[in-house]
């Protein structure tokens, strides 16, 4: 006995005119969501990176407190030398030995190097000290060390300025034009 199947009134498919009014109207709503996208994504990374930068001082600060090193964070382009405009590429975190130039001599232990991989603007850092700062050994405190990075986003409204005091602490707000 052969079988034929018949079609089931209840199945049912697609039209092209269903499929195309289907994929005219998905393609509106991914084109009126990208620009939104973008901006969630640089807004996401203004907050990211200024939340990094403070985990950082945080762990450099408890590092020189706890093992008696005077602990120094620079921007640095190549992993190995500090650049005053290097912060955008990454942190260079080291020992310092207590050089009065306060750059990062060949014999400094490097401890970590952060890559920022900024996309959505630039980092830098303003501070009493001039191109980087120091945790001391004896306290942890960065004296003399006090200031600000400012996270310049290309879209001002996510521009951000985290605030390094004397003792230490952290805060951070969100500013309306960077500083040059």
């Amino acid at each position: 006995m052969e079988k034929h199947f018949l079609p089931n009134k209840s199945c049912k498919g697609l039209t092209i005119t269903e499929l195309l009014v289907s994929i005219f109207i998905t393609s509106a709503i991914v084109v009126l969501a990208i620009p939104h996208f973008s901006s969630l994504i640089a807004n996401l990374e203004s907050k990211k990176t200024i939340t990094f930068i403070n985990t950082v001082l945080n762990d450099s600060k408890h590092r020189a407190f706890i093992h008696h090193d005077r602990i120094a964070i620079c921007g640095s382009h190549d992993q190995i030398s500090c650049s005053d405009d290097g912060w955008s590429t990454g942190l260079l975190v080291f020992i310092d030995q207590k050089s009065p130039d306060r750059i990062r001599q060949s014999e400094e232990t490097i401890l970590h190097y952060y890559a920022l991989n900024l996309k959505h603007g630039s980092l830098s850092w303003k501070g009493a000290a001039g191109r980087n700062l120091v945790f001391q050994s004896d306290s942890g405190l960065p004296r003399g060390s006090q200031g600000s990075f400012f996270y310049c986003a290309n879209d001002a409204v996510n521009s951000r300025r985290l605030i390094l005091s004397y003792m230490g602490n952290t805060r951070h707000e969100t500013i309306q034009q960077c500083e040059d």
